[in-house]
């Protein structure tokens, strides 16, 4: 992801975990698909839980975010 958030990249677990081919995830802000994370990355917390719902199911996940 870059500063904003978005994701700029995606390796292939991330397309198992989400649901879809990971060139659907690129371009697009991570909290479209982990709705409770703010819009501004600044905010996010370093561990957080949160809810990821896809088409076949919902799941929690542990999200870490790492300074650069």
């Amino acid at each position: 992801m870059d500063e904003t958030g978005i994701i700029n990249q995606a390796n292939p677990a991330a397309e198992l975990l989400f649901g879809i081919n990971t060139d659907h995830l690129l371009g697009y802000s991570l909290n479209k698909f982990l709705p409770s994370l703010s819009p501004n990355p600044n905010s996010w917390e370093n561990c957080s839980e949160q809810i990821l719902e896809t088409s076949q199911n919902s799941r929690i996940l542990e999200a870490t975010i790492s300074q650069h």
